[in-house]
């Protein structure tokens, strides 16, 4: 809540309300005086229309008083009580001729019956009998006076008199009617009525009786709202008549009567001498405030000159003027502050040099950062931009120093930009503190660019400042681009290798099993490729390949896939086939077709015009549980039978050949059964540091056949996760692992050692799966930081965020994560990033042929600089020599596991020493 400080005020304005302040009581004192006298105009106003109300009332109540005392005389004498018109009319004729202001007079009985009147052709009973006058001098029995109502046989509005008659016996027989002539009466009664007075009489029915001024245009019509809401019988209101003119009225009940007497004097008239008085007092009161008013300008103006001469002094350095000096005069006080202020200037002018010196100090660090530096305030606004940013973004330091930082901001983030900075201003929340991201810029040119991002934010003296670090990443996305293209892609054709094409076959196997909807798998094989070779060399035949990968993408859907296995074997998988077989086989057979003929064309190897034909073998698939070596399998027999058949065609795969299904269900048979007998062992392959020191071992799975001897996982593993015994079997091998673990705890020689427990993704996706690993880690009672569980990278095509919270449940326990056989899979390497992982493994196919094969020791390499820049530990598996074991140390990894070091082994053939050889005991 703001308050008001009088001394915020400026000198001018101080000044003014003091002035203000003098003159308030003066202008109370007028204020009241003009009151008073308003008060005692108003009282005289009233007081004389209450007289002449009263007055009024006064005379009407004697009229009706005379005309109710002779009424009833004459309705007493026996002529009239008899109700004979013989006897009663000489009454009559004698009563006109003593009150000629009257025009008649009737009798009628209590049926309204004219019995004696002076009109030839009086009004018929039923006619007099609706009027009010003559039902209420029935129903009280005593003299009424009636509201204005027009006469039936004059046409003018008149008021009647009705004065009942009773018999000897005090019965009511009959009453005497007199009308009143209301124009005339109002001109008898209002003669003498002041000529700027108005008196209106108003009945009972809320209608005008008589007025003073233009009776005619007034009697009968509706009063005033005001006037006729009011109860009391005396009193003064405020109203305008229909004339228009608001007037001061004093109003007075008739007595014996329901109506009411206004007497009223116009409001202009009554103030007209008020108002001449109240704009003289006002004139004079103004005049004399704008007076001083103006000499407090006058004195101010006097006073703020100097101070002024100060301020532009103070302008003039705020614009750089920093040699500008105040000069040194006006009153002794704003001397000595000019003085004051010329050495505060040469002050600050030595300290800002100080400060200058070290801030080119800083700026050359800043410059010389790899990252770049950008600062700026709470108001978006660039407040410094180091050499690094000018390199990265082209811009210099000049253009952008009081700019918004959204000008280097691609849309739609530049739009958004300032609503983040209005967030932050409303609720305090800086959602991007302290968090390295990775976003896009721009350049000055326009163009685009990836860059990491870390803001961070420092308050001094009470100035709050964002510091932007930036890093140009372009080069990176290009690694990262070509890591993924040697892992994914056929360097030769560009077409997706064998662990593409896996992955891809996985996700469309599984889309097959959910839609119901048939999926094929085509395995292409080039007739005489071989003779290509050998006549023409390898040169032209790669070139054919990549003709034939062309022409291969372009007879398929964007839907489908085309991968290149090796040699001159391709493979195309299509998806979304009829969920009828032999709509499929159709739809294949067009695809097929299409293939056939558009890589019969001839092809143009440099100089050379070539032909070639593939044979195509082709199976349906729509069940998930077959593997994608399943599928192949049976499309390479396929496509045999159609080199059989002469080449250059196509075939199905025929179902009748299945005997490899036959015994792969007596194989899923001998699995369940080998595991309810307990025929799974359990190997262990030592991990080693750099040094060679063994720092611990991995859990290898082996089924102890009693017909096969020790089989290996890679026969059994596949079946046991398409037929889910994978999880009791991974359970078991969990909880017997933790338990070997818990037994090299006791021995001071592998107390340090840690178990690498591999984890499939069908365990992962259990609901259940932290609380299954809390409970062997609670069971078993070992240290849940020497236990490491090995992930593999198909896992991270399903839920990301699943995942992720999951490994921080369990990382929050101490258990360690390692991605396994990595570099085979199909993962995002931005989804790679948010995974709280500690060890990258090298897939020991990348391994074999590190030495020979160069695309693998770049991927190796790449993939131990990725682990080092994501903070994670690197080990190779599958390390068979002292070769590739020197040459992996060399490019940075620094620990690793494979026959070289120790071949899988039971925990009791382990050799425990320390140094010691890795050998079976």
């Amino acid at each position: 809540m703001m308050t008001f400080s009088f001394q915020r005020l400026s000198i001018r304005a101080q000044l003014f309300l003091l002035t203000l302040a003098i003159a308030l009581p003066f202008v109370g004192i007028l204020a009241w005086f003009l009151i008073h006298d308003l008060q005692h105009v108003e009282k005289k106003a009233y007081e004389k229309v209450r007289i002449v109300a009263n007055n009024t009332a006064a005379d009407i109540a004697k009229r009706l008083q005379k005309s109710n005392t002779t009424l009833a005389r004459i309705a007493s004498r026996p002529q009239v009580k008899a109700l004979d018109p013989q006897h009663c009319d000489p009454i009559l004729t004698e009563f006109i001729q003593l009150y000629p202001e009257y025009t008649t007079l009737a009798v009628r009985d209590r049926q309204a019956k004219a019995i004696c009147s002076f009109l030839a052709h009086p009004p018929p009973p039923s006619q007099i009998g609706q009027f009010a006058w003559f039902i209420e001098t029935l129903k009280h029995q005593r003299f009424t006076v009636s509201d204005a109502n027009i006469g039936s046989s004059s046409g003018r509005w008149i008021s009647v008199l009705a004065q009942p008659i009773f018999s000897d016996q005090g019965t009511l027989i009959g009453l005497l009617a007199l009308p009143m002539d209301l124009l005339k009466l109002s001109d008898d009664l209002f003669s003498s009525v002041p000529e700027n007075a108005v008196v209106t009489v108003i009945g009972k029915n809320k209608a005008v009786v008589l007025r003073s001024h233009q009776a005619a245009a007034f009697i009968g019509k509706a009063a005033p709202a005001a006037a006729t809401s009011i109860t009391k019988a005396e009193g003064f209101v405020v109203f305008s008549d229909s004339d228009g003119a608001s007037r001061l009225n004093a109003f007075m009940a008739i007595p014996n009567t329901q109506w009411r007497v206004f007497a009223g004097i116009p409001q202009s008239i009554v103030f007209a001498e008020y108002k001449q008085t109240l704009w003289r007092s006002l004139g004079i009161g103004f005049s004399s405030l704008i007076f001083a008013l103006l000499l407090a300008w006058r004195i101010s103006s006097a006073i703020i000159r100097p101070i002024s001469t100060l301020s532009e002094t103070a302008a003039k350095i705020e614009k750089g003027d920093t040699l500008a000096r105040a000069s040194i005069d006006g009153p002794v006080e704003i001397e000595a502050v000019a003085r004051q202020f010329n050495q505060m200037l040469d002050a600050w002018q030595y300290s800002e040099a100080i400060r200058n010196e070290a801030a080119l100090h800083t700026q050359t660090i800043l410059d010389n950062m790899v990252d770049a530096v950008i600062t700026i305030n709470l108001y978006g606004k660039i407040e410094s931009f180091s050499k690094t940013a000018s390199a990265i973004f082209g811009y210099s330091s000049a253009e952008v120093i009081g700019h918004n930082i959204s000008m280097l901001m691609p849309e739609p983030h530049r739009s958004h930009h300032d609503a983040y900075l209005q967030h932050y201003h409303h609720t305090g929340e800086a959602r991007i503190i302290g968090l390295l991201r990775e976003v896009e810029g721009q350049r000055k040119d326009g163009s685009h660019f990836p860059m990491s991002l870390s803001v961070s934010k420092i308050t001094h003296a009470d100035k709050t400042t964002f510091i932007g670090l930036v890093r140009d990443i372009t080069q990176h996305r290009k690694d990262e681009q070509e890591i993924r293209r040697l892992a994914f892609y056929d360097p030769l054709t560009g077409l997706a290798n064998r662990r593409l094409l896996a992955d891809r076959l996985k996700q469309a196997r599984i889309t097959a099993s959910r839609s119901n909807q048939h999926g094929a798998l085509m395995f292409l094989d080039l007739d005489y490729f071989k003779q290509l070779n050998d006549n023409l060399g390898h040169d032209l035949g790669d070139l054919l390949l990549q003709q034939v990968a062309a022409r291969l993408l372009e007879c398929v859907r964007e839907s489908d896939s085309v991968a290149r296995l090796g040699g001159d074997e391709f493979v195309v998988l299509l998806e979304a086939l009829s969920n009828h077989a032999h709509e499929a086989v159709t739809q294949t057979e067009l695809i097929a077709s299409k293939i056939m003929e558009t890589l019969a064309l001839p092809y143009s190897l440099n100089e050379h015009v070539y032909s070639s034909t593939p044979s195509i073998g082709i199976v349906l698939f729509m069940e998930e549980h077959e593997s994608m070596e399943e599928l192949l399998k049976k499309a390479d027999v396929a496509m045999y039978q159609a080199k059989s058949a002469g080449r250059n065609t196509v075939r199905f795969f025929d179902p009748v050949m299945q005997a490899a299904a036959v015994a792969h269900d007596e194989l899923v048979k001998d699995l369940r059964r080998g595991f309810t007998e307990q025929e799974f062992v359990l190997q262990y392959q030592i991990q080693v540091d750099e040094n060679d020191e063994t720092t611990g071992a991995e859990a290898l799975v082996r089924w102890k056949h009693p017909q096969r001897g020790l089989v290996p996982p890679v026969e059994f593993i596949p079946l046991a996760e398409e037929t889910g015994l994978i999880l009791p079997l991974g359970q078991w091998v969990l909880e017997t692992a933790c338990a070997q673990l818990r037994e090299w705890a006791k021995d001071p020689d592998t107390n340090g050692w840690s178990m690498a427990v591999n984890v499939s993704a069908l365990q992962f996706a259990q609901a259940s799966f932290v609380e299954q690993i809390s409970n062997a880690i609670q069971k078993t009672g070992v240290n849940p930081r020497r236990l490491k569980l090995e992930l593999t990278e198909s896992m991270l095509v399903s839920d990301i965020a699943d995942i992720i919270k999951k490994m921080n449940v369990l990382k929050k326990q101490g258990v360690r994560f390692s991605l396994d056989d990595f570099g085979t899979g199909y993962s995002s390497l931005s989804n790679l990033k948010q995974l709280p992982l500690d060890q990258l493994k090298i897939d020991q196919s990348f391994v074999q042929d590190i030495l020979s094969d160069p695309s693998d020791a770049i991927i190796a390499r790449a993939i131990i600089v990725l682990g080092h820049s994501l903070g994670l530990k690197v080990i190779a598996e599958g390390v068979e020599t002292a070769g590739q074991r020197d040459f992996l140390s060399v490019i940075g990894c620094v620990a690793f596991q494979g026959n070289y070091f120790g071949l899988p082994v039971f925990a009791h053939e382990l050799n425990t020493k320390p140094g010691g050889p890795q050998d079976a005991i």
